[in-house]
């Protein structure tokens, strides 16, 4: 969660897939630059709108409590997607 007074965001994104080397000693978490490769690649950009769900269970008597927050009933959708092509 992002504290802004803006409901809408351009979020610029790289995506891997990655590939480990197959193997009984291989460690899944650590990357090896001699072994491991990148599959694919997806650079890009998506814009996001933040909106609160007016149905949400925690909004009855929301204006009464002192610490409340809508982080809970917050939703967000994909309002378009850009593919960036170099």
């Amino acid at each position: 969660m992002l504290t802004t007074k803006s409901n809408t965001f351009n979020v610029h994104m790289r995506v891997q897939v990655l590939c480990k080397r197959t193997g009984s000693n291989v460690n899944v978490a650590e990357w090896n630059e001699d072994l491991d490769t990148v599959v694919a690649e997806h650079r890009g950009s998506a814009l996001i709108e933040r909106h609160v769900d007016a149905s949400g269970p925690s909004l009855s008597g929301f204006a009464t409590k002192a610490d409340a927050t809508l982080d809970n009933d917050a939703r967000f959708s994909i309002v378009s997607t850009t593919k960036f092509t170099p």
